[in-house]
């Protein structure tokens, strides 16, 4: 019987080692490759910025929010006119009746002047007239500062700090559509501008 002897041939290049990595090493091995990089999610009311898979931080590019408010936005609409005839006490009755402090008066549409509390106070009973016959279109003041319903709210804040002025008439095409007091502007929050993430 003739022997059979099998050749082995052994390769000039050596063997790949395969080293298989725990599961829990694993997953825990930063993936540098581009295509598998991926923002991982942020639990909700987390405060974190979010991060890719390789760990770096993502900013999300800001948009700037334009906060811009208008006098329509913060008057007091339908204000309360009058005649320049009506009496100072039935002015302070339609204050009370509408709680207000201030009666815009009227003369054929065109608006002539305001009466405030203080008016009546000073001018009135202070020197001693009958409010029942003292018409409103004597005591009430001339000087008015007057915007549109469309003009910015900066505007009226510094007309009231130039001119020392504590109401603010707002006129649409002549006409009395609204009433802006110094208390008004103090209660609204000066607009800056503020900026949030935009959306990727």
């Amino acid at each position: 019987m003739k022997a059979v002897t099998h050749a082995r041939t052994w390769s000039s290049e050596p063997s790949p080692v395969v080293i298989r990595l725990p599961r829990r090493i694993w997953l825990n091995a930063p993936v540098t490759s581009s295509r598998f990089a991926r923002l991982r999610p942020v639990p909700a009311g987390s405060d974190s910025e979010p991060v890719s898979a390789a760990g770096a931080s993502v900013s999300a590019p800001v948009q700037e929010v334009n906060a811009t408010k208008t006098m329509r936005d913060i008057m007091s609409a339908a204000p309360v006119c009058m005649a320049p005839g009506e009496s100072a006490f039935a002015a302070a009755r339609a204050m009370r009746r509408h709680a207000t402090g201030t009666v815009l008066v009227l003369a054929d549409g065109r608006l002539r002047g305001l009466v405030t509390e203080q008016d009546i106070t000073v001018r009135v009973l202070a020197e001693n007239r009958d409010p029942r016959a003292t018409p409103i279109g004597d005591i009430c003041g001339g000087e008015l500062t007057t915007l549109s319903p469309d003009d910015d709210v900066a505007e009226a804040r510094r007309l009231v700090r130039e001119r020392a002025v504590r109401r603010i008439m707002v006129l649409q095409d002549g006409a009395p559509v609204g009433v802006v007091s110094a208390a008004d502007l103090a209660l609204d929050p000066d607009p800056a501008p503020c900026a949030r993430p935009a959306r990727p």
